[in-house]
């Protein structure tokens, strides 16, 4: 075959290639091994040489060693496929590619034996680089192209010449005299240009004299079989030195200054290309040339940039941009073709424009010829032009890429084996023919667009899902992952990733049974490189990808099945799936692409939330949603600019309430933050759009409630970030960290729900409970805006109230009410102080703590009633089992433990019990917190009257005979024993209004933290009172402590037992109390010393204010001058109190000792003598003295206001009625009036005076007991 002894490194070019076809037919006959040992030598010829691979072309080697394989021996076979690699990579036919085809098609169910080999010479075809087409020189004398005489040489703008070349070395071994030339234009006289190989080096020679000129070596090193461009670039200067540079693959390599310039008159008529004009063997190009450029200026280093993006393929004439099948970017397109290269061709020989051994020149037809005579050059020797056939466009002439496509419909087929070798199904197949694809697709845009077009992934896809998945390997996915890259890059890639997207890599019915490790690798993928790459981003279809990973977590990576509670078939179900913390972490990549996905760009759009919303409202298995409902609440935390409106638009609270009702805190607290996050992100319109229509706050603890019979500290906390919008995406589920006084609370309606869930919990909460109180505290103290925000809710004393303990019976619960009351005074002092109309704060505030302290006085005595009315039913059982076992009859909410509560005494009298009445009502602790429509009209006047809590006890028989018990208890005696649920409950009715102890300690704490304030303005340097009094910044506070001492006046003067009963007492002979009004409550002790605070009050903000009390007096709807004369009483009811202390001097009583029962946080309701009874004189004078119980509330004014015990009325009493007379002086009607009444008064005063003078009266009786009771009772 090489025509002498064979030598792989000096003698391996094949010279005769029909003798290979008498090899093949001598190797049939060798032992297996010889055939081994000798195609892996034919192999090293190959690689060796290009034209080794053209003479195995040239007798059709492809299709013989094919028809070998499928029955050669393994080993032989593998060395046959690495041949027909080479060869097919190097050319291949339609013919043999048909017959490659033939052998992968499956024959009886089976793939032929090797045939899955052949897919990897497949894969070769498209790995190859450089011309389809090229003029190949062998390197013999005389084997070279000869160019016509050319006139003249263009020298005035340079000249360049530029073609892609390819050594291809005769022999493995640099002879030192090889001189192989690439160019050469020589006049006759052997003056001209050359260029010729030194070894690796490129030397050019300007021959300026025969046998004398310059060269210059091109600093590069070519290396053989390897494709260069190279472009010699002639710079002309006339007034500088001249240049000559040298580029490979389009980047300057080297450059030097050269008068290179040749001045002949005599034509170039020795010009050559691949040889020299001496014709010697040494001087013959051996190798490749592509296309010949040589043109009449010297381009510039971009203009050859981008003729090296062109590629080596190209030879044309830069007319027309659509001429190249190469991407170009815009500036190399500008740079071609903007009509300036194709104008500047000198000449040009490609080796497509070949006849037989004639080379026609192709340059444009109106361009300037610089040749005498034809410009059409003749190849010489064995100089020839070769045309071969890549996979591109013989795979077109058998319909394109699409004749792959039945491959992968032959996967799950197996490989027939030798006998007795059993088949088994290749599972590297699927990897392989992708690979191929991938490189068809890589090195080919034909084939490209043929995938588009025929939409290729969907086909793959399809097949692939109906193939076992043992085919989805990580080399699959590998070859996946490759080709996404590609397209990526690839300019015109977008709709082809589009394809692979949506068919392939976001195709879960194809990875969701393939190995762990696949799965991993590829939603990983997905949820880092792949989303991060801005290329990728712009291709992908945002809202169809959201809508396909939505289904893909629904319906195949599902935690839990969702088919049994959710009612949706799951699909996947069939084969092996990924255990369950597999698909979690699986589900955590898809979320974390997903979430990244949507926060690029301009945020959330509609249609992406609204499929989350849809898979949350769906699915009910918490598993399924954890962490989906996570990854809302990422996004709102993070892009609220779009996921507020969006979340608002497609209705999202209906999701948020779906949630709460999870039986799962997780889920539901989870919930609570994606409500707050969007809560903190609204305008104030927003919230009051979404949420007050429907009242949906109210909503919110029922439905967390609905699955949990208790409030838990983690909710607790969620909820109190919401109240505050601080909101954290960590779950805390100890105490929060103590919140920051400047904290807001922003949605108030939010400690209604949390004060309610409170107090339906059926566990004990007093952790939240106190939590819950301190958290408030913290936020109201410092901050004015946050109690404001508190008083403006509507009847937000009712929750606050249900937070206390009317009867305290722990520790605990102790400071539990000690909270609340703190709470009460904190806000109850600022609406005083800072609000118009805070007194009517006051007054609701009354009311509704008289509604709570009644009902649960209810609730105690109908506890009660019911006991005893068990007891009775079991003393007149007669079957003693039944006896024995004491079953009771209860009403539902009232529990053993509340019964066995020692029973206050009550302030509701039940007279009788009808028959038509309703029955069986519900009693419970948190009925009271529905009565805020009954008790806001509820005040406390001096009209209203009850039975004192003290006089219960003593009177226990009396109330007994009260009560009478119905006629249908009675039947149960009757001989049929009839079963009966006890008496019907009387329904609940609000009583007249009394002062119990929290009412008490409410008014104290008020009044303390008033004078509080003016013991301030008392101790100020620089101010008097007076100034701060009528201070504009004050008026409000004036105004409305004003209306709480009117409100208060006439009540506080009934409970000390009425101005004309102490009147009657301070001026009778004998100092007897005759009768005294009720006291609601209220001992005579307690009156007076609340009495005697509100004098000091009213000395200061009332008396020596200059506010007009006829706007006032207006507002309350009284009669003209009605604030006045209340001042009046209340001042007369001191001075006869003072009065009665002086009278009563000279007999001292024992001072009373506080009850050992009495409440903790109770006053002391009477004062007795040491025999028991009731001395009202005595309670009156020590409600004026300070004791260890009341020297807090006495602490600014701790002295008695009795100063002379000589006279009739004291100073400050003196003062005061003037204080009156003069406060309104300008209305002369008035101040006459008071005037008169005060003119009475000190009358009365100094008459009785006289008779006591005249008369000295007797020691003051006690009343007796008879007259006490009557006059302490009063019908209800």
């Amino acid at each position: 075959m090489v025509s002498g002894e064979f030598d792989i490194e000096a003698n391996f070019v094949i010279q005769d290639p029909q003798n290979i076809v008498q090899m093949l037919k001598v190797v049939e006959h060798c032992p297996v091994t010889l055939q081994a040992e000798i195609w892996s030598v034919v192999m090293a010829m190959l690689k060796k040489s290009r034209r080794n691979l053209q003479a195995c072309t040239e007798i059709g080697l492809i299709s013989r060693v094919m028809d070998m394989v499928l029955a050669a021996d393994d080993i032989v076979s593998d060395l046959l496929v690495d041949m027909l690699g080479a060869l097919a990579a190097y050319s291949i036919t339609v013919r043999e590619l048909r017959q490659l085809f033939r052998y992968l098609k499956a024959e009886d169910g089976k793939w032929q034996r090797h045939s899955v080999k052949l897919i990897s010479v497949l894969k070769q075809m498209p790995k190859r680089y450089g011309p389809d087409e090229f003029f190949s020189f062998p390197g013999k004398k005389g084997s070279c192209i000869h160019l016509p005489p050319i006139k003249t040489w263009p020298y005035q703008n340079g000249w360049t010449f530029s073609c892609w070349m390819r050594l291809d070395p005769v022999t493995g071994v640099t002879v030192e005299q090889e001189r192989p030339h690439l160019f050469c234009f020589h006049t006759n006289k052997g003056v001209g240009y050359s260029a010729h190989f030194l070894g690796n080096a490129l030397v050019i020679t300007s021959m300026k004299v025969k046998g004398k000129g310059f060269q210059h070596c091109v600093k590069y090193e070519f290396q053989p079989r390897k494709w260069y461009m190279v472009s010699v670039v002639f710079v002309y200067n006339r007034w500088s030195k001249s240049e000559i540079r040298c580029y490979v693959d389009g980047q300057l390599a080297s450059g030097t200054d050269m008068s290179w310039l040749v001045s002949s008159s005599d034509p170039f008529d020795k010009c050559f290309i691949g040889g020299s004009s001496d014709g010697d063997t040494d001087h013959m190009f051996c190798g490749q040339l592509s296309t010949v450029y040589v043109l009449s200026e010297a381009l510039f280093p971009q203009q050859l940039s981008a003729i090296h993006e062109l590629g080596p393929s190209y030879k044309s004439q830069f007319r027309f941009p659509n001429e190249s099948i190469v991407r170009l970017s815009e500036t190399a397109q500008k740079l071609l073709y903007d009509g300036k290269l194709t104008t500047i061709i000198m000449f040009m020989y490609n080796p497509i424009a070949c006849d037989a051994q004639l080379c026609l020149e192709s340059s444009p037809k109106g361009n300037v010829s610089h040749f005498l005579h034809s410009p059409h050059a003749m190849m010489s020797g064995e100089v020839k032009s070769v045309i071969t056939h890549s996979i591109h466009s013989t795979l077109h002439s058998l319909g394109g890429v699409q004749i792959l496509f039945p491959l992968f419909g032959q996967l799950d087929l197996p490989v027939c084996q030798t006998k007795g070798t059993s088949s088994a199904v290749e599972h590297s197949t699927c990897a392989n023919l992708l690979g191929l694809l991938h490189n068809l697709i890589e090195s080919s845009n034909t084939i490209h667009q043929q995938m588009v077009q025929n939409k290729g992934f969907l086909v793959i896809g399809h097949l692939l899902e109906k193939s076992s998945r043992d085919h989805i390997t990580p080399a699959v996915l590998e070859v996946f992952l490759n080709l996404t890259n590609y397209l990526v890059k690839c300019p015109t890639g977008g709709t082809l990733l589009k394809h692979l997207f949506d068919h392939i890599l976001f195709n879960p019915a194809l990875w969701i049974h393939s190995c762990m490790e696949v799965q991993t690798k590829l939603y990983c993928y997905l949820a880092t490189d792949f989303i991060s790459d801005a290329q990728i981003y712009t291709n992908i279809r945002r809202v169809s990808a959201v809508l396909q990973t939505m289904h893909t977590l629904k319906y195949y990576y599902w935690v839990i099945n969702p088919k049994d509670r959710s009612g949706i078939t799951p699909k996947a179900v069939d084969g092996m799936r990924p255990d369950y913390d597999e698909i979690v972490k699986l589900r955590s990549f898809m979320l974390l692409y997903l979430k990244q996905l949507l926060l690029k760009g301009q945020g959330v759009q509609d249609d992406e939330l609204q499929s989350i919303l849809n898979y949350l409202c769906t699915l009910h298995e918490d598993d399924n949603l954890v962490d989906v409902l996570d990854l809302l609440v990422s996004l709102m935390a993070e892009h609220p600019a779009s996921m507020v409106p969006a979340f608002d638009s497609k209705l999202g609270i209906r999701t948020v309430f779906k949630l709460l009702a999870s039986p799962t805190e997780a889920i539901r607290i989870k919930t609570l933050k994606l409500f707050g996050y969007w809560l903190m992100r609204s305008t104030p319109r927003r919230k009051q759009d979404s949420l007050s229509q429907h009242n949906l706050f109210s909503l919110l603890g029922d439905r967390l409630l609905l699955n949990d019979q208790h409030i838990t500290m983690a909710t607790y906390n969620a909820l109190f970030e919401m109240l505050v919008e601080r909101l954290s995406e960590d779950v805390h589920k100890t105490r929060h960290v103590e919140p920051d006084g400047h904290f807001r609370i922003e949605n108030s309606a939010l400690l209604k729900v949390i004060a309610t869930m409170i107090r339906q919990s059926t566990t004990n909460v007093m952790e939240v409970k106190r939590t819950f109180l301190s958290d408030l505290t913290i936020l109201c103290t410092n901050n004015k805006e946050n109690r404001r925000t508190v008083l403006q809710m509507s009847v937000w004393q009712d929750w606050l109230f249900s937070m206390a303990y009317v009867y305290p019976q722990t520790q605990h619960q102790h400071k539990v009410t000690e909270m609340v009351m703190a709470l009460f005074r904190m806000l109850l002092h600022h609406a005083i102080k800072f609000e118009y109309g805070g007194w009517r704060v006051w007054i609701d505030t009354l009311a509704i703590l008289h509604s709570k302290v009644a009902y649960e006085d209810f609730k105690l005595h109908m506890a009660k009633m019911y006991k005893q009315y068990d007891r009775q039913r079991v003393d007149d059982n007669a079957d003693m089992d039944e006896r024995n076992q004491r079953p009771i009859s209860t009403i539902s909410g009232v529990s053993d433990a509340e019964i066995n509560k020692p029973l206050p005494k009550s302030t509701v009298k039940v007279t009788e019990i009808k028959e038509d009445e309703s029955g069986g009502s519900q009693v419970n602790e948190g009925a009271g917190g529905d009565m805020e429509s009954s008790v806001r009209d509820v005040k406390p006047n001096a009209g209203e009257t009850d039975k004192p809590a003290q006089e219960g006890k003593a009177n226990n028989d009396g109330a007994s005979k009260e009560r009478k018990v119905p006629s249908r208890t009675e039947s149960t005696r009757s001989s049929q024993r009839m079963f009966s649920s006890g008496p019907r409950a009387p329904p609940f009715r609000i009583p007249e209004f009394r002062w119990s102890y929290l009412h008490q300690k409410l008014l104290s704490d008020l009044l303390f933290s008033i004078e509080t304030d003016v013991q301030v303005w008392k101790s100020h340097t620089t101010k008097t009172v007076i100034d701060f009094v009528n201070a504009s910044e004050n008026n409000i506070y004036v105004v409305n402590v004003t209306h709480m001492i009117s409100q208060l006046a006439d009540n506080l003067i009934t409970s000390c037992g009425g101005l004309l009963p102490l009147l009657a007492a301070a001026t009778s002979s004998s100092g007897e109390v005759e009768i005294l009004e009720p006291t609601q409550g209220l001992s005579i002790e307690q009156a007076v010393s609340i009495l005697l605070r509100i004098m000091n009050l009213t000395d200061i903000l009332v008396f020596a204010s200059s506010t007009n009390f006829a706007e006032l007096e207006q507002e309350k709807n009284m009669p003209s001058g009605g604030i006045l004369r209340q001042c009046l009483r209340l001042v007369c009811t001191a001075a006869v109190r003072n009065s009665l202390e002086v009278r009563q001097r000279a007999m001292p009583r024992t001072p009373p000792t506080p009850s050992s029962s009495a409440h903790p946080l109770a006053f002391r309701s009477d004062s007795r003598t040491a025999n028991g009874t009731t001395d009202p004189i005595q309670a009156l004078i020590d409600g004026s003295h300070p004791t260890q119980r009341n020297i807090v509330e006495n602490l600014n004014e701790a002295v008695s206001p009795v100063k002379d015990f000589d006279k009739l009325l004291q100073d400050m009493d003196i003062n005061r009625l003037r204080a009156v007379v003069y406060r309104d002086v300008e209305e002369t009607k008035h101040a006459q009036f008071l005037a008169l009444a005060i003119v009475y008064f000190t009358s009365v005063l100094m008459v009785s005076k006289y008779r006591d003078i005249l008369e000295p009266p007797s020691p003051a009786q006690t009343p007796n007991q008879a007259s006490r009771r009557s006059s302490s009772h009063t019908p209800s």
